[in-house]
């Protein structure tokens, strides 16, 4: 354990021992013991957190914020979102039809067998006419 190792501990996770990683731990307790002043630093500094209080914003501030964010955040208000939602059913929607009227019919017969699906030949066609 270094004497820059422990300062790394104490600025990351404060002077409470019980903070501290477990395998540096009794490490750290050792240099401290030998007599680091960067011990006393970080206990002014956990004193001076835990005195900290912070006030809590009053209702209308947070009735505003509320407000003001489920208004903004609604996707259907949203100019692009009804246009890009169209365009994508569009898309799917013509996609389907692309692929259907390009799979032959003599295809398409066997598509609700139950081993069948669209990628797989039907058991009677022969690779040579691949």
């Amino acid at each position: 354990m270094t004497p820059e190792r422990l300062t790394q501990i104490l600025a990351a996770y404060g002077s409470r021992p019980e903070r501290w990683p477990e395998g540096e731990r009794a490490d750290a307790m050792a240099l401290l013991e030998s007599g680091q002043a960067g011990h006393l630093d970080a206990e002014r500094l956990d004193r001076a957190l835990d005195r900290l209080t912070v006030a809590h914003p009053d209702a209308a501030l947070v009735g505003q914020a509320l407000a003001g964010f489920a208004a903004s955040s609604s996707l259907l208000r949203r100019w692009w979102f009804a246009p890009l939602l169209a365009g994508s059913g569009a898309l799917g929607v013509a996609t389907g039809a692309l692929i259907l009227a390009l799979t032959p019919i003599d295809r398409r017969a066997g598509w609700g067998d139950e081993h069948m699906t669209i990628f797989s030949a039907p058991a009677d066609l022969e690779e040579s006419s691949l």
